[in-house]
């Protein structure tokens, strides 16, 4: 798969979109953990067994529906890091280097950046790099 590099304007412009598609996942996220907590006791067998079978199948499908919404998010060059904080990573060029342009939830700009082996605790802001971005759209 080939990455997608981006501007902090190219990512910002994501920002509504990319706050939805989380909002989407923590909800499924949340669906998902609740079936998962869920025990069965029916004083029947077969009523224990068909609804062991219908909460597997709904977990099942809103599982697929969750990783086929991570997958959409990197083919879109969206690095979904942390579902609870809604925190995402846009890959990025500056002076020849790869970096992580870093957004998080609730900013309203791509304001911060770290280098690829780093984390969100070790992100500067994208003002200290000064000289413009590469991108591959």
């Amino acid at each position: 798969m080939q990455k997608i590099y981006f501007t902090p304007s190219l990512a910002e412009k994501c920002i509504s979109e990319i706050t939805a598609t989380i909002k989407k996942l923590q909800e499924l996220h949340k669906a998902i953990r609740f079936l998962n907590s869920l025990e069965v006791s029916h004083q029947d067998e077969l009523d224990d067994f068909y609804t062991s079978v219908s909460i597997n199948e709904q977990f099942h499908k809103l599982s697929k529906q969750f990783y086929r919404t991570i997958k959409s998010m990197i083919k879109k060059g969206w690095l979904l890091k942390d579902l609870e904080k809604g925190l995402v990573d846009f890959y990025a060029t500056h002076e020849g280097k790869e970096i992580f342009l870093c957004w998080k939830i609730g900013e309203k700009q791509v304001r911060y950046w770290h280098t690829i082996n780093a984390g969100y605790r070790e992100r500067k802001p994208v003002s200290f790099l000064g000289s413009p971005f590469q991108d591959s759209r």
